[in-house]
C-alpha cells in the first residue's frame, strides 16, 4: 500500500561527472527557485542528482539541468510516489 507523501514528485539523474563549481551553484540556485530538495554527488564519476518536490518544481529543475548540457545525461526516474513507471 503506497503512503501518501503529499503529492511529492522526484527525479533521479546520472551524468558523467559534475565538477564545475558554477554548474553546482546553478543547480543549488535552481533548487531554491523551484522549491525542491536536491542531493548531488559531484567530483568523481558518476555524477548523481536526486530531486524531490512538487511536480512542476521537479520538472522545471530537470529542465535547468538539461540546459547545463551535462555530459552523458540520463534521467532514470521522473515520477510521483506510488506511481508505477
Amino acid at each position: 500500500m503506497p503512503l501518501n507523501h503529499g503529492g511529492l514528485f522526484n527525479a533521479l539523474i546520472r551524468t558523467h561527472h559534475i565538477t564545475s563549481r558554477k554548474k553546482i551553484a546553478k543547480l543549488r540556485h535552481a533548487a531554491d527557485v523551484h522549491n525542491c530538495f536536491v542531493l548531488l554527488h559531484s567530483g568523481k564519476c558518476p555524477g548523481i542528482m536526486y530531486c524531490e518536490g512538487s511536480e512542476s518544481g521537479v520538472r522545471n529543475w530537470v529542465a535547468v539541468v538539461q540546459g547545463l548540457r551535462c555530459k552523458s545525461f540520463h534521467t532514470y526516474r521522473l515520477g510521483g510516489y506510488g506511481s508505477r513507471q
